[in-house]
């Protein structure tokens, strides 16, 4: 199965390395990034396929992808986008992360190293749980908010 990466900076290669090392029978096929200086050089290695829009157009509709920005408001732009087109959001989560099996986490979240999230503990679309953050139990992240790395919230 292809995985595209939306985002090419060093975030990117964060995310890529979990794909890698949770996911290692997913195809990474490429980087989409509005900064078209990643086509000469990209912090992944992947290959650099266009600019966000591009995905849109050059993908099937039914494409999986990852959202590897850590900008909330562009995330949530970016996904509006996708999912009218019917492009689906991957969620990734790394091998390390401590998930209570009565947590929810919703599509396209990234859930780092060493990350914590609690029992009935919500977690939205495109959320991002850095290294190390711990969600207690109960807690709510709404849809694409961020908890920075080794951040905790009660």
């Amino acid at each position: 199965m292809k995985l595209y990466l939306i985002g090419g900076g060093g975030f990117a290669l964060e995310v890529l390395e979990t794909i890698i090392e949770a996911h290692p029978d997913l195809e990474i096929a490429g980087v989409f990034d509005d900064d078209t200086r990643l086509a000469r050089e990209n912090s992944t290695g992947a290959p650099y396929l266009g600019t966000s829009e591009d995905f849109v157009n050059e993908t099937p509709p039914d494409s999986l992808y990852a959202i590897a920005i850590g900008d909330n408001a562009v995330r949530m732009e970016l996904d509006k986008r996708y999912s009218a087109e019917g492009k689906r959001a991957f969620t990734v989560i790394h091998p390390t992360a401590s998930i209570s099996p009565r947590a929810s986490i919703a599509e396209g979240g990234y859930i780092a190293a060493f990350a914590f999230i609690g029992p009935r503990s919500q977690i939205g679309r495109h959320c991002i749980v850095n290294v190390g953050a711990s969600i207690g139990h109960n807690a709510v992240l709404e849809d694409f908010a961020q908890v920075c790395p080794g951040a905790r919230s009660l």
